[in-house]
């Protein structure tokens, strides 16, 4: 079965949701929370964690780490971003925490997520917004709406 997820993608946290018997219902995390970080973390080996496995690494504050949060600060604004030894563009950044949102939604409901209504700022530009679109289908979402 497909379903179709409403996402609060947030500078600081991030939420999924899906409608639950006429009513909105979050998506709890493998960990019961309802909310994740919306933090990437990059090791030296090139791993990549998003969300709480990022902010619960054990080694999130060594300095060979790249830890990138408030990323939708940057996305749609510039190209390619550079962090450390890191090199990147905002939305492929973006996309970790989508793709993980993703994967809480799909384990959760048992069946693939394939549409989605990502609410975002009322000032986002028309970059922004595309930027936006691109990072959702970079992390498997198809068909994306975007609510102000």
């Amino acid at each position: 079965m497909q379903y179709a997820i409403g996402i609060d993608l947030g500078t600081k946290k991030s939420l999924v949701g899906v409608m639950k018997n006429n009513r909105p219902f979050i998506i709890p995390n493998k960990y019961g929370s309802l909310s994740i970080p919306s933090l990437v973390l990059v090791a030296p080996d090139e791993r990549i964690f998003a969300g709480l496995s990022a902010q619960k690494h054990s080694e999130r504050y060594d300095s060979k780490n790249i830890t990138i949060g408030s990323i939708k600060r940057l996305i749609g604004r510039q190209g390619k971003t550079g962090w450390g030894w890191w090199e990147t563009y905002p939305q492929e950044v973006s996309a970790f925490i989508l793709s993980e949102l993703k994967e809480q939604a799909e384990e959760y409901l048992g069946g693939s997520v394939y549409f989605a209504v990502i609410a975002i700022p009322s000032h986002f530009d028309e970059c922004q917004r595309r930027a936006t679109i691109e990072a959702a289908e970079i992390a498997g979402l198809k068909n994306v709406f975007l609510l102000n």
